[in-house]
Order: C-alpha cells, then sequence, then structure tokens
C-alpha cells in the first residue's frame, strides 16, 4: 500500500508540517521521508514514518509530493525523479520563487498537478499561515485535500499563482519581521532598566494581545491604533517617534525586497 504523502527535504519546514499533521489528517505509517541527510530522518523514524532510500523511491511510494528542498538543491531533485514520475503523484511545491510551469517542465510531463505553497514556521505550533496556489489540472477533491492538510498546522487561503511571489512577504518571510519587532521591545525594556526575563514576557504577551484584538475586534487596525493614543499622551509620543523614522514605508521596502529576491530565485534555478 503507497504512503499517503511524503516530504522530499526534511528542513524545519518539512519538519512543521509533518509534526503538525501527525496524528491529524495522517497518521505516522501513511507518511514517507527522504533526505541526503540522513541524521534529519533520525528522529522522525523514531515516530515510526517510512524513510525512503531514495527520492525516487519516495516518488514511486507516494501519492501527494512535497518538495521541501532548497532553491539550489531543487534542479537536482528533479532530474532524479524525472523517470519515477506517474499520474498518481501530486507534486506540492514549497520552494519559493519557482513556478509549478517549470516544475512540469523539468520533469517533462506538463498533465502533472502541480501545487505551490506558501506556509511558515509557525505551522510546528499549529499556528500557520499557508498560501496555496492550484494549477488547472488539480481536482477539486484534491484541492480540498491539501487544503485540510494545511488547515490542520493552522489556516490555509487560496491565491492564483500571479500572486505567489508576492505573498512570500507577507506569510512566508514575515515571521523574522515580528521576531525582530519583539527583540527591540525586549531590548529596549532592558535597556530601560526592566529585567530581560520581566521585559519578555511582557513584550510577548502584549504582542499575543494585540493580534487577538486585530484578529477578534470590529474596529479597523488605525482605529485600534488611534484608542491606545490619548492625546498628549506616552503612546501617541512614541507612534510620533516611529512615523517620523518611517516605521510603515520601511517595513514596506522590506517586503518588496523580500519580493524581488524571491523573483530572483527561478532565474539563478534556471541557470
Amino acid at each position: 500500500m503507497k504512503n499517503k504523502v511524503g516530504f522530499i527535504g526534511v528542513g524545519n519546514m518539512a519538519s512543521a508540517i509533518i509534526l503538525g499533521i501527525t496524528g491529524k489528517k495522517y497518521e505516522a505509517e501513511d507518511i514517507s521521508i527522504f533526505d541526503i541527510d540522513e541524521n534529519k530522518c533520525a528522529a522522525l523514524s523514531e515516530k515510526g514514518i517510512t524513510v525512503e532510500k531514495s527520492a525516487e523511491d519516495l516518488v514511486k511510494n507516494t501519492e501527494i509530493v512535497f518538495l521541501t528542498v532548497k532553491p539550489g538543491h531543487l534542479n537536482e531533485v528533479l532530474k532524479s525523479i524525472r523517470n519515477a514520475v506517474s499520474a498518481q503523484n501530486i507534486f506540492i511545491s514549497v520552494v519559493a520563487g519557482v513556478s509549478s510551469s517549470y516544475i512540469k517542465e523539468e520533469l517533462n510531463n506538463y498533465s502533472l498537478s502541480v501545487v505551490r505553497v506558501m506556509p511558515n514556521t509557525p505551522a510546528l505550533l499549529g499556528v500557520g499561515a499557508t498560501a496555496v496556489a492550484f494549477d488547472k489540472n488539480i481536482s477539486e477533491e484534491n484541492k480540498q485535500n491539501i487544503c485540510d492538510i494545511f488547515d490542520s498546522v493552522g489556516i490555509c487561503r487560496v491565491l492564483d499563482e500571479t500572486q505567489m511571489n508576492e505573498v512570500v512577504s507577507v506569510n512566508g518571510s514575515s515571521p523574522a519581521y515580528a521576531y525582530m519587532f519583539i527583540k527591540a521591545l525586549i531590548d529596549g525594556g532592558v535597556k530601560q532598566g526592566i529585567a530581560p526575563d520581566v521585559a519578555k514576557d511582557l513584550a510577548v504577551q502584549t504582542l499575543l494581545g494585540s493580534v487577538q484584538m486585530v484578529k477578534n475586534s470590529p474596529l479597523s487596525v488605525d482605529d485600534l491604533i488611534k484608542a491606545v493614543c490619548s492625546p498628549k499622551g506616552t503612546t501617541l509620543e512614541a507612534v510620533r517617534v516611529l512615523t517620523e523614522n518611517d516605521f510603515e514605508e520601511t517595513i514596506i521596502k522590506a517586503m518588496e525586497a523580500c519580493t524581488k529576491r524571491t523573483r530572483e530565485l527561478e532565474g539563478e534555478i534556471k541557470e
């Protein structure tokens, strides 16, 4: 009996998805993995997940195949599995900047079902945010099945593939921006004499609460900001400094740089 889902490449993202879906969407025996670094497979193997001897074997024995490798390794992987591909396979690519048409071209099979996804690492805790783009070869049943996989580790939102480069900056890379902001709050507190552990606890909980306010409040984000800013108050002064130093514009510029780099990746892969 074929495993229902397999992962070529067992890095942080693949591990997050695997651990998220195990025992929910799939049982361990329904999952197979392959990585050239056998050490990466050891911990998952102990959980009952099948470790294949090669990427080619994984494709032959698996229906849904996740391509969770670094961009620089993609061509090598696609070349190694080209002769193993069959009509039953659905390929889910987590590789940023790589179009579904490129994967089909490299596998020499334009009738393949290929899905582009952009998840993020909070999937490890079941609170990930994944963007998904389906091609025309994916059936409605398989679309739902794939969305269910990502819903089991957070939320899933469907986009057109033309938006998949841009969305990397919104959900794929943005945890790093959030971590930088949290670090700044902690470091700022410590600089003013707050104990590091206290600063961390207060900063993290404040952001958790703020996220819940954005998610659940009927107010717009702009109105939520105004609600914290009393006239001539402390928050208003802090917001003034952030605005004068182009806080929002800097984030947007960072996102645009992320998108530019995403677009560059496919060109580099093709070289």
